[in-house]
């Protein structure tokens, strides 16, 4: 069993953790079916596939059911709290899925933040696997404490060290922002899928405000008060005594 403790020392040392049936195959099933039908939704905002971000979603919120009903399982965001806070929130909520035969524009040595690493812990991120990761099927590889490594590495130190990193639906990947990996090509006729989701510190910026898109698009009216909570509801600048008082002090009350 997965212990606080040894998730923290995991995520520290090598920059990454991978962790074994965190949702029922079931559910993962059930997310990469409403995923492919987003991705056809995606594309007719493009007015067809020639996009940058094709088989990408920006912000997944936006296509609501099992997307958000995710954020209700502990077993999923624990380790988010463990690592950043107990209060922290969703930075960036998006979507990895590599097209049968073909590659995206992932697939290139990087990391999926700039900010200097510092002690403090401000943001984790997650791949929850949908379908299997293979070797054939586009799975990316990570380079293990690169984190602690401030330039690029190049490609021949790159591909000789890092982990190509494998697992079936259900699979989460945790993973530091800083660590460089990139994506790899699709060699079969299936989609490989996958969410990806960053927590960080609740008084950062969200990559989209997804409080005022959620309310935008009415979404807000059935979500759980955990989910407001991890999509930011009770982190937005107050404007009122009364914002200040019914938001913000009572959950920070509430997590003291």
């Amino acid at each position: 069993m997965l212990t606080k403790e040894d998730f923290i020392q995991t995520i520290e040392e090598r920059g990454f953790c991978l962790v074994k049936n965190v949702l029922t195959p079931e559910f993962a099933a059930q997310l990469a079916a409403h995923l492919e039908d987003s991705i056809e939704k995606e594309n007719a905002f493009h007015a067809g596939k020639d996009h940058p971000t094709f088989g990408a979603l920006l912000n997944t919120t936006l296509y609501g059911g099992p997307f958000l009903d995710l954020l209700d399982v502990e077993n999923f965001t624990n380790p988010f709290r463990w690592f950043i806070a107990d209060n922290c929130i969703i930075y960036s909520y998006s979507s990895a899925s590599v097209p049968p035969n073909s590659k995206i524009y992932t697939a290139r040595i990087h990391v999926d933040s700039h900010r200097k690493s510092t002690d403090h812990r401000l943001v984790l991120g997650a791949m929850i696997f949908l379908t299997s990761f293979t070797e054939e099927n586009g799975s990316p590889y990570y380079l293990a404490g690169s984190h602690k490594m401030p330039e690029k590495p190049d490609e021949d130190y790159f591909y000789k060290n890092a982990d190509k990193i494998v697992g079936e639906a259900g699979d989460v990947f945790y993973f530091d922002p800083l660590v460089w990996h990139t994506g790899d090509y699709n060699d079969t006729d299936h989609w490989r899928h996958a969410l990806t989701i960053g927590f960080c510190e609740p008084w950062m910026k969200q990559r989209f405000d997804m409080p005022r898109a959620l309310t935008l698009n009415g979404l807000d009216k059935t979500l759980t008060e955990n989910q407001k909570h991890l999509l930011g509801f009770y982190s937005q600048p107050p404007v009122t005594y009364d914002d200040f008082y019914q938001n913000t002090y009572r959950y920070n009350q509430k997590i003291a």
